[in-house]
């Protein structure tokens, strides 16, 4: 397996900020004064931020989040 570095100035970056669309669902439960919302959400990416050596950015990206609040 080869050791790859990436610094700041690296080549391999060359989208740093990127855009997408997003999509996702989610729902509220309330248990006395607390409060869980879990959600789900899939990202798809427009660049590549990251490509070098056969590694690159994936551009699927999907989130499971649990919210809880008092």
């Amino acid at each position: 397996m080869q050791n790859i570095q990436i610094s700041e100035n690296s080549s391999a970056l060359h989208n740093r900020n990127s855009y997408g669309g997003v999509a996702g669902i989610g729902i509220a439960f309330k248990k006395g004064p607390v409060t869980f919302s879990p959600e789900v959400r899939y990202t798809r990416w427009a660049n590549e931020s990251f490509q070098a050596n056969g590694l690159r950015t994936n551009l699927d990206q999907g989130d499971v989040l649990l919210g809880i609040t008092f």
